[in-house]
């Protein structure tokens, strides 16, 4: 896992210095076509930088690369990234075979809604739906290896974001 993250990382750091300066990072997201169609604010690389310093280092990269990983939720409406409370649609949810229905809190506020969806609940609202309703399974294969990265993924933001 650690030598994913170090390859998404020389990615980004493309003058190979250890850091990722605001110019880098715009170019990855110019050239990486998963990045180009997230349509990430530059206010992303600010919140990235925890310690201020106007780059990037390999600890705060793993961030950027779990939201791409496992976290990049964008509204179906207007196209943003949302970076905290977002709208589910509950039967989208829950029909495997359709994609996900999300709307950010402002446009969910704002009288656009589409009629299609009419059961929207906050991402936190669903996932304590999601427990109460969900019974203990066991995973094999590739769920398994998804769940391993992401409890890795997990224990590296916790790490960094703890010391």
């Amino acid at each position: 896992m650690k030598q994913l993250a170090k390859k998404f990382f020389e990615a980004i750091d493309s003058d190979r210095d250890g850091k990722v300066s605001m110019k880098e990072f715009e170019d990855f997201l110019q050239r990486s076509t998963k990045c180009r169609n997230y349509n990430f604010k530059p206010s992303l690389f600010t919140k990235l930088d925890n310690n201020g310093h106007d780059l990037i280092d390999f600890e705060e990269a793993i961030v950027f690369y779990y939201i791409i990983k496992w976290r990049a939720i964008f509204c179906h409406e207007c196209g943003s990234f949302v970076e905290g409370l977002y709208f589910t649609c509950v039967e989208c949810f829950r029909d495997k075979c359709r994609d996900t229905y999300n709307l950010c809190s402002t446009y969910f506020h704002s009288t656009k809604q589409c009629s299609e969806h009419q059961l929207l609940v906050d991402n936190y609202a669903m996932l304590q739906m999601r427990r109460q309703s969900t019974s203990i399974v066991t995973t094999t294969g590739k769920n398994k290896q998804q769940e391993e990265e992401l409890v890795c993924l997990l224990l590296i933001f916790f790490l960094v974001f703890s010391s």
